[in-house]
């Protein structure tokens, strides 16, 4: 009689233990967590008046343990609703006693009243306390009661059956709910589901016993269910639960409980999906829940990976639009999480998704349309068609509400990254699914991972659509990399895509690999290797503010050592060298077209990048394609052209890109690993097209650093043995009367750079040089001796000493060496006893042009210096030059 009283007045005595019914709980608004002493569990708002005095939200955890086991006791009192027979026979034995004919009076007068069934009371006044409690209580101990409390009442509710007749329309009927977000909130778990899924929650608990008595529970269920709801009371301990596990995640006994558990969550998977996109998707939703909810999809996935039941219409179909939902959610929470705390819980859940086959490979068919920016009216251009069977518009649903900026291009490009990750990692799901021992462990790749879908998604991560954005966000970057890290690590396939290597064959990909690591002039390129070359010289001409050039580094070392034709990263771009300027080149403006690169154009980024990581020889073998995109950006018809044809001036943006491509020209010409017999047959051109057009004097800051950099340029041309005399032969006559014209500038560095150029061109240009060159050369490094930039000074001493030594004296003869030595013997009296030092030797120089003439003015001015010392040491020299061309008979 006890339990019919308790029934007939569950939901007064539910009432101060759990609160109100569902409809005055709801109204209650959740506050955040309340820590110290023994108040650990989040209580209702104030505004609920049912919700704020129950015992299940006590300011003690024991009171909170108890009001659980309470109402769980309470639910007990009910009839099972799967034990029909034993009700009746229940009923039958009250009716032959005078007590159960009261009973049945009194219950038929309770039916007549407000009250209903177990289901009906579970639903409205326990279950969502039960799931608050799971979510937010802080306490071991309640939350370990709550779950055995759901599994005992577990056993007793009516669990959903589905036959094979109505499987495929309930499965279509759930996947058309959620193919929209704002449809999801319809979906109305069963009280049997919602039991499941709080068991679920508990698998994933932070604390290992609720974990243990969790999952205990969990496989209780799952053999009443299997065994066609007779309960099994056989307890299943947590520590045989993971010796039925293998090291690889397999179970070694068929009838485990892990499978066991697999086969039940698989059946019931689209509910449990579904609801579980409700609770994520819901704006209400606080993020203690979301993230609950996020690690139970994850161990859904996980179970069902384990599953020894065959895909059917109801187990397989996380496909489609189920899957898009499930990508969309998770990109959707990662988006939304401005204290970065689920992002480890959305990867989590899609490493979950690598690591079985089929829904890898859906989710990954979901993926690549979106990151490739595809439309529902455009047309795939990399093949990136879906599987058979699959909605034809999933991906285009997905682009168009995922992918509408950079950001959101990111948090789809970390799902990518984390699938990726989940073929080949272990992830133990909190320890219950995978031996400790054995979390460490390498495995080899999915199936899916296969070098089809290897090309296939670098493809993506190369394109034109992607690395666009790459260099002007820093979120996009990171994730990128990571993506691109993920795909180099766990791919064994990557450098074998075209080859007819076949990669699924172990003992077939290591003889290849030999084979090729013997041919080192092997010439078999691989496409894929092209697309994630493309991703990293993208990458590392990122702005240096993002911090990722050291890891892209890292992946282009790792990338090389998966590659067996090369030795080390610089091979292997010299090897892909002509395949990544073509990639470059084609996204740049055509060579016939006026338009250029911006300052903030991807292509210089990346083009600047591939000459400074290539190494000066693949840069050298490959000068006849580089040329044409320095003279294109530096030439004299750079800009806007006046009337006669003439540079009319440049914007401060076109400076600042002849800016950046000059300081990488300068860059690569001072590279002393170039070969420089490569870059001879170019020289000329370079000078002429390139380095002239921009040496010319325009008013303007901008143009002073443009002069100074092109100055510098040149001088690591001549100084790294980059001409030869006769490139100077063919240059001199337009190159040397810019340069004179220089020795002027405003910034004495650009003085000191044409200074040093000239001395050297001097030297090359020996006996070259006419009078004419003579008379409009002396003047102005002469007057460089007078400069007040002290290296200026010194850098004039070197270009006229070299330029004396290579004119024919007899250019020299009457006014040009008259000033010249006057000059000359006025700074041999300088303060500076090193530049006296430096002067002397140039004079000495002018000796040898005519030593009558230098002896004469010597002698005169050796009364008028502060010290004879260095005018006695220069007749010294005059009269040994005196003695030798006399002993020679000159």
């Amino acid at each position: 009689m006890f339990p019919a009283v308790v029934r007939m007045h569950a939901e007064m005595i539910l009432r101060p233990i759990v609160g109100g019914d569902t409809t005055d709980q709801v109204a209650g608004a959740e506050s955040s967590s309340v820590g110290g002493g023994g108040n650990e569990m989040v209580a209702f708002s104030s505004s609920s008046p049912s919700g704020a005095s129950c015992l299940l939200l006590h300011r003690h955890a024991k009171t909170r343990q108890l009001a659980v086991e309470a109402s769980s006791a309470i639910l007990s009192s009910f009839p099972s609703s799967n034990n029909t027979a034993s009700c009746a026979n229940e009923n039958n034995e009250q009716k032959n006693t005078d007590e159960g004919k009261n009973t049945v009076l009194m219950e038929s007068r309770y039916e007549g009243s407000k009250g209903g069934t177990m289901e009906d009371i579970l639903e409205t006044h326990v279950l969502l306390g039960w799931e608050k409690i799971s979510s937010f209580d802080r306490s071991a101990s309640v939350r370990t009661a709550l779950m055995i409390a759901v599994g005992k009442t577990a056993h007793c509710v009516e669990w959903d059956k589905f036959d094979d007749a109505s499987s495929s329309e309930e499965v279509s009927s759930i996947t058309q709910t959620v193919g929209e977000k704002e449809q999801l909130s319809k979906f109305q778990a069963s009280p049997s589901l919602r039991l499941l899924i709080l068991l679920l929650g508990g698998v994933v608990d932070e604390t290992e016993s609720v974990r243990d008595t969790s999952f205990n529970e969990l496989s209780k269920m799952a053999k009443y269910w299997i065994a066609g709801y007779a309960i099994d009371t056989a307890t299943v301990d947590a520590s045989e639960i993971r010796n039925d596990v293998k090291s690889d995640g397999t179970c070694q006994k068929e009838e485990s409980s892990v499978v066991i558990a697999a086969d039940m969550v698989k059946f019931y998977a689209p509910d449990i999906v579904t609801s579980l996109l409700n609770e994520m998707a819901g704006n209400w939703a606080t993020l203690q829940r979301k993230m609950k909810a996020i690690q139970s999809l994850e161990v859904t996935i996980r179970l069902m990976n384990r599953s020894s039941q065959p895909n059917n219409n109801r187990s397989n179909c996380l496909s489609s639009v189920l899957m898009t939902s499930i990508i969309l959610t998770l990109c959707d929470c990662a988006r939304h999480d401005e204290e970065n705390r689920v992002s480890h819980g959305v990867s989590s859940c899609a490493r979950a998704l690598g690591e079985e086959n089929n829904m890898a490979t859906s989710a990954i068919n979901i993926l690549l349309p979106g990151l490739s920016g595809e439309t529902c009216t455009t047309k795939n251009k990399i093949n990136l068609a879906h599987d058979q069977g699959n909605d034809d518009c999933t991906g285009a649903v997905y682009s168009s509400l995922l992918l509408s900026s950079p950001e959101h291009l990111s948090y789809a490009m970390v799902l990518l990254e984390s699938v990726i990750r989940g073929s080949s990692e272990l992830s133990n799901c909190n320890g219950l699914f995978v031996a400790e021992e054995s979390q460490s462990v390498p495995r080899k790749p999915k199936e899916w991972l296969d070098s089809t879908m290897v090309f296939r998604i670098s493809a993506v991560l190369g394109s034109k659509f992607i690395l666009d954005m790459v260099a002007s966000s820093e979120l996009l970057s990171w994730s990128l990399v990571d993506t691109c890290r993920a795909l180099v690590t766990f791919s064994e396939s990557i450098c074998f895509v075209g080859t007819n290597v076949d990669t699924t064959n172990t003992q077939k990909l290591e003889s290849a690999k030999h084979r090729y690591s013997d041919s080192k002039k092997c010439k078999q390129k691989c496409k894929t290797v092209v697309n994630m070359l493309s991703c990293i010289v993208q990458l590392l001409g990122c702005k240096e503010s993002y911090g990722i050039k050291t890891v892209t580094e890292e992946i282009l070392e790792r990338l090389a050592g998966k590659i067996p034709s090369v030795t080390n990263k610089h091979e292997m771009l010299e090897l892909y060298f002509e395949d990544l300027m073509g990639q470059i080149v084609c996204k740049a403006p055509s060579h016939n077209d006026a338009s250029v690169w911006d300052l903030d154009d991807p292509s210089l980024s990346a083009f600047d990048a591939l000459l400074r990581y290539s190494g000066g020889k693949a840069v050298g073998e490959h000068f006849d394609i580089v040329t044409p995109t320095f003279e294109k950006h530096l030439s004299s018809y750079f800009g806007k052209n006046g009337d006669d044809g003439t540079d009319s001036g440049m914007d401060p943006t076109t400076y600042s890109v002849r800016i950046s491509i000059m300081a990488l020209l300068e860059t690569v010409v001072s590279d002393k690993s170039l070969p420089r017999h490569l870059l001879h047959p170019f020289t000329a051109k370079l000078i002429e097209s390139s380095i002239i057009p921009n040496m010319q004097w325009r008013a303007g800051g901008m143009a002073s650093a443009l002069r100074k950099l092109s100055a510098a340029t040149l001088f690591s041309l001549l100084r790294f043995d980059g001409a030869t005399a006769d490139c100077l032969f063919q240059t001199a006559p337009r190159l040397v009367p810019v340069l004179t014209s220089n020795l002027e500038d405003d910034d004495g560095s650009t003085r000191e750079l044409v200074c040093s150029s000239l001395a050297i061109i001097f030297d090359l240009l020996h006996g070259v040089l006419g009078e004419e060159a003579v008379t409009r050369l002396y003047p102005s490094l002469v007057k460089c001796l007078d400069d007040s930039c002290d290296i200026v000074r010194y850098a004039a001493c070197r270009a006229l000493k070299s330029f004396l030594k290579s004119v024919p004296a007899s250019h020299f003869c009457g006014t040009p060496v008259d000033y010249i030595v006057d000059q000359l013997l006025v700074h041999l009296d300088d303060p500076d006893t090193r530049f006296q030092d430096t002067i002397l030797d140039v004079i000495t120089v002018a000796l040898d042009i005519d030593l009558d003439l230098v002896v004469k003015k010597c002698t005169a001015a050796r009364s008028s210096h502060r010290s004879t010392h260095f005018c006695d040491m220069l007749l010294q020299r005059a009269d040994e030059k005196a003695a030798l061309k006399k002993a020679i008979g000159f």
